[in-house]
């Protein structure tokens, strides 16, 4: 049994209750307990909660407030000190992240850690004495890629040791609670090092998130008390970040077959969830939106040639300048190195820029919309956005000055901030700006070969950098926008002048009142207005983050105000954790009425990357349950989602695609196309949040190019035998052969040490009905269909006189021609693999053409192909292919009368899918190739693996004692011997893992293994994880042989064939 568990259960369906009971279980036990969580705030939510369960009263529970402020719950404090007590052996303490990160204060810690002392906990006396609380060595081999993160030993003179070691010293006699894990899970950093160390020392450790699989990452909080364990860490993030969901769909099914990991979710069933556009709700909105972002665009794109073609190179000579003078500077490391001018790109602030512009062009609709729902509908509303744009207002004003809140005080703030840089020098950081003088003696466009301004404006004659950037000036000052920057402040003023109360949790200090003036605001308690907003006081509530968590505003029944709530989305969260929790306000246990969500979009295109965002960080966290449509994602359901390899390669080919080369240009280049910092992942993402800078008309085409190319490459990604999610196939399928292809223990009670198999599944079909579809006929006119298409396209070039007729657009229109003369309904087709000389066939049923609006008619993705056939690395026997697919160009034509009776032949004999199972996460992980699916056997039982294409085989291969060294230090890749794992570290150490089932015992307890071994030989964390230890590069071939003559296997190294290889490629 492990002593750890993940409580995933969704945002308002009581993580904080289970939290309380395991209080309540460890106090009545004679345990200590620590909870941890995000904010104080949090600390009454959980009292509540132990009210809840009825132990508030209990004369056991005894918290001690690490920070000392109290814990205010319906005005009493429940916290057992005060900001002059000291610790007195209470056996709950409460603390935030954040207070671990930055100190509990000096003085104060060291008072209390001598009352711990006193209180003869586990604390050793040594106080003078260095401890490397960290066990640094250790954490630097297990995450070698963050070495860097990996600060040196804290020591007693250290600002923050004691109170890391108070903790720690806590933690051996207690079990963890860690609220909102996610957070302590966090980027890799010193905090991070530290939980993972205080995770280890603790009894037991309970996680709370709803969002507990962010990122791979995330998963090595988790690590050490879960099964998880049973890989290193290395390999453990390796895996997760090649298999993506898939990955962390599986281990979760392993996690949930522990015991470990309990998700519970909130049923949608009955949730309207929608997705609303601003012109469904405004006339003649998006003719306005467009008009606007037209204006907004051209300033955009100033902005950003200034930045990149002027600054950016008027930064270069000032850093040449300091070559010459040897200037040096003394870096943290010691190192000298030459000082440096630098300034953040434009580029870098351009989605948030967007993102508030994007909140403010929606204010109009926000506040009918909301009339409509209080007044009409008689609904309470919950209006959810990210930014308060606050900023803007605290840079330029003072309590009481009147206050300007035009929409282009956004271009303004960063039209002063532009010729600011940075220059690093011995004294520290040095703010600097670009004088007048440098503008003046820069000039455009002599100093630039690039035709990028051709689009943004035309030089006639030479122009200096200092008139270009105070051109931009009076465009942005000659701009009108009619929409009000303070968002939160119009959409409250103009609520409440239509009789409407309406308040906020949003944290913001100051406010532009009715009249126009920047004051104050005077703040009421969250716990105030949330119980005004419950009861008949409040109509509306606006809340950003400061109100995404600890409160209810759903229809409860113990609530006076039962009506039925509705979210308005205006601008969710990117943070994917606080837009998750924002939902769960107001759909909660105990609820009387169903809620409502409405998500608002602008009608443009910049809409869907913010769309495809959501998407992508919804799909991760919900891995779990892949396969099934999220709720909360049905409202992305108009959205195709190319946040991944595939829509990456699609946005790579069009950047590099010779026809927009000036396109690519103007948006400053945004994959680093042909430079040593080419950017490799995220390429989709990081390329259209530079789109917004093009007018809506330039974003649609774009859009529009990316997804003919996206659909293009999937279709041949999923026609190769891959999958990017969970396929559910009712097969009935009956195993008729199995094959170990990774050895493993099969009676190990966790999965993780089981072998992979690999089956060949039967899969039984309708004759009768294939028959029909092979024997029917379609009426087919090729002539018909081209002459629409060429009709098609003269209306396109007529709607669309600015563009004009490509290489790429005679291109497609020719491969229109080419498949269409090769493949109509009612042909029989062969396909044919060149690697293994097997045979397919195919049958072509039908054909569509289906052009978008505002897309070439001839794009490859609007013409589709249906067949029926034999052809296995589909998972149904029907394949859909389209114009240009690689697929079709390898298909011939078969005219002979037998291919009934071969096709027949083949499904009686041939109908069987290889699929592997067993150990799915290591499949996985090793091959990288297949779809991970679920699907049915005969005996109606489900079953999970991974559907490999038919050309997949493997052999086993017998290692001698040289090829396994050579395997692990010359090609440096992980090996797996009959369940002894074996990887080399970057420090050239051999770190090996055992299982610790009683049968291996006879490996980790040898005593001529463990003198060999650099450390204390085999160990282990705890009772429940792998023996491992790590040995020196010059002892590995006593190691192995050590190891072999204990009856460690060779004979068990899975290898691809060269077709299977082809397959995946």
């Amino acid at each position: 049994m492990r002593n750890s568990v993940i409580i995933a259960d969704q945002t308002g369906v009581g993580k904080g209750r289970i939290a309380a009971s395991i209080i309540r279980y460890a106090l009545l036990n004679n345990k200590k307990v620590m909870f941890f969580t995000e904010k104080n705030t949090l600390f009454s939510d959980m009292v509540r909660d132990l009210e809840g369960i009825g132990f508030l009263s209990s004369q056991k529970l005894k918290i001690f407030e690490i920070n000392k402020k109290g814990i205010q719950y319906n005005n009493v404090n429940f916290a057992n000190n005060s900001k002059t007590s000291h610790y007195s052996k209470e056996p709950v303490l409460f603390c935030t992240y954040s207070q671990v990160n930055r100190g509990f204060g000096g003085r104060r810690f060291m008072e209390i850690y001598s009352a711990i002392k006193e209180a003869n906990l586990n604390t050793n006396n040594d106080q003078e004495k260095e401890i490397d609380i960290f066990n640094t060595k250790k954490f630097q081999r297990e995450f070698p890629e963050f070495n860097s993160h990996i600060q040196k030993p804290y020591k007693p003179g250290d600002k923050h040791y004691w109170q890391k070691r108070l903790l720690l010293d806590l933690a051996k006699d207690a079990i963890l609670i860690l609220d909102e894990a996610h957070n302590a899970a966090g980027n890799m950093s010193n905090s991070f090092f530290f939980f993972r160390e205080l995770i280890e020392d603790s009894l037991n450790c309970v996680f709370l998130s709803a969002t507990w699989a962010k990122r791979p990452d995330n998963m090595l909080l988790y690590h050490p008390k879960t099964v998880m364990n049973l890989f290193s860490t290395k390999e453990l993030v390796n895996i997760l970040k090649k298999t993506g969901t898939i990955g962390q769909s599986i281990l979760s099914n392993v996690l949930v077959q522990e015991g470990q990991l309990l998700r519970r979710e909130t049923s949608f069933e009955g949730v309207k969830i929608d997705t609303l556009f601003t012109n469904q709700i405004l006339a003649g909105e998006e003719e306005r939106v467009n008009s606007e972002w037209t204006k907004i665009s051209k300033i955009l794109q100033k902005i950003l040639l200034f930045d990149i073609f002027v600054k950016q190179r008027i930064i270069g000579g000032i850093n040449e300048g300091m070559k010459e003078d040897d200037t040096g500077t003394v870096s943290s490391g010691g190192d000298t190195q030459m000082a440096r001018a630098t300034s953040n790109p434009f580029s870098s602030r351009i989605t948030n820029m967007v993102s508030q512009i994007d909140l403010v062009l929606k204010t109009k609709s926000i506040i009918k919309k909301t009339k409509e729902l209080v007044k009409k509908e008689n609904k309470k509303v919950v209006i959810g956005l990210m930014s308060t744009n606050d900023s803007f207002f605290s840079d330029l004003y003072a309590h009481n000055d009147k206050a300007d809140d035009s929409f282009n005080l956004v271009f303004i703030k960063t039209w002063k901030k532009l010729p600011d840089y940075n220059v690093k020098t011995r004294k520290g950081i040095e703010k600097k700006r670009i004088t007048e003088d440098e503008l003046r003696a820069f000039i455009l466009p002599s100093h630039l070969k690039e035709d990028v301004f051709r689009f943004v404006r035309k030089f006639t004659k030479a122009v200096s950098a200092y008139d270009f950037y105070h051109e931009i000036l009076k465009d942005i000052k000659t701009t009108e926008l009619d929409d009000k920057l303070s968002v939160i402040d119009t959409v409250k003023n103009e609520l409440i002048r239509s009789g409407i109360e309406a308040d906020e949790i949003t944290g913001r200090q100051m406010h532009i009142n009715d009249k126009g003036y920047y004051v104050k605001r005077k703040r009421e308690r969250t716990e105030k207005i949330t119980k005004q907003f419950n009861n008949e006081d409040l109509d509306v509530l606006i809340i950003n983050v400061s109100g995404a968590t600890g409160i209810s505003l759903h229809a409860s029944e113990t609530f006076a105000n039962k009506k039925q709530r509705v979210m308005l989305m205006a601008q969710p969260h990117w943070d994917i954790n606080v837009y998750v929790q924002m939902m769960g306000r107001i759909h909660r246990t105990g609820q009387v009425k169903l809620p409502e969500y409405i998500m608002l979009n602008l009608p443009i295109p910049t809409a869907k990357r913010f769309a495809v965002m959501l998407r992508k960080k919804l799909s991760s966290l919900n891995a779990n349950t892949k396969g099934d449509i999220d709720k909360e994602d049905q409202a992305l359901l108009g959205v195709t989602d190319m946040a991944n390899k595939i829509g990456d390669k699609a946005t790579k080919d069009f950047a590099d695609d010779v026809e927009n080369t000036h396109l690519n240009n103007l948006l400053g280049n945004p994959l680093k196309l042909g430079t040593e910092k080419e950017v490799l992942t995220n390429q989709f993402l990081k390329f259209t949040g530079r789109l917004p800078i093009l007018t809506v008309k330039q974003q649609e085409e774009i859009y529009s190019d990316l997804e003919d190319r996206y659909q293009l490459l999937l279709a041949e990604f999923e026609a190769s035998g891959k999958s990017l999610d969970n396929k559910t196939l009712n097969w009935n399928a009956r195993l008729i052969d199995s094959k170990t292809i990774i050895e493993g223990d099969a009676d190990d009670p966790n999965v993780l040490n089981h072998p992979v198999f690999m089956g060949v599944y039967t899969i039984p079909y309708d004759k009768k009905k294939y028959q029909e579809e092979l024997r029917t006929d379609v009426a087919f006119d090729k002539d018909k269909l081209l002459n629409r298409v060429q009709s098609n396209i003269q209306k396109y070039y007529s709607n669309n006189q600015e563009i004009k007729e490509s290489e790429r657009h005679k291109i497609n229109f020719e491969i229109y021609r080419d498949v269409l003369n090769r493949f109509r309904p009612g042909f029989n087709y062969i396909l044919i693999d060149k690697d293994t000389n097997q045979i397919e066939y195919l049958r072509c049923l039908h054909i569509d053409y289906s052009p978008k609006e505002k897309q070439f008619p001839a794009n490859p993705s609007a013409l589709a192909f249906h067949f029926v056939g034999t052809a296995t690395l589909n998972t149904n026997n029907y394949l859909r292919l389209i114009a240009g697919q690689e697929t079709l160009q390898k298909m011939n034509q078969y005219d002979y009368p037998d291919f009934e009776d071969k096709f027949f032949e083949y499904m009686d004999k041939g109908n069987n899918r290889k699929v592997l199972t067993g150990n799915l996460l290591k499949a996985i992980g090793e091959f990288e190739v297949g779809k991970y699916i679920t699907f049915t056997l005969d005996d109606g039982r489900a079953e999970q693996g991974i559907l490999v294409p038919q050309s997949f085989d493997f052999e086993l291969i017998n290692f001698s004692v040289d090829d396994i060294i050579s395997f692990i230090l010359d090609k440096n890749k992980p090996l797996t011997l009959g369940s002894i794992y074996f990887t080399k570290t970057n420090d050239d150490t051999i770190f090996v893992t055992i299982p610790r089932a009683n049968k291996f015992s006879r490996f980790y307890q040898d005593e001529v293994l463990n003198s060999l071994s650099n450390s204390d030989g085999f160990v282990s964390p705890n009772t429940n994880t792998n023996f491992y230890t790590y040995f020196e590069s010059k002892h590995l071939r006593s190691v192995i042989e050590r190891l072999i003559e204990l009856g460690m296997p060779t004979q068990a190294v899975f290898k691809v064939s060269k077709a299977s290889k082809k397959a995946d490629e």
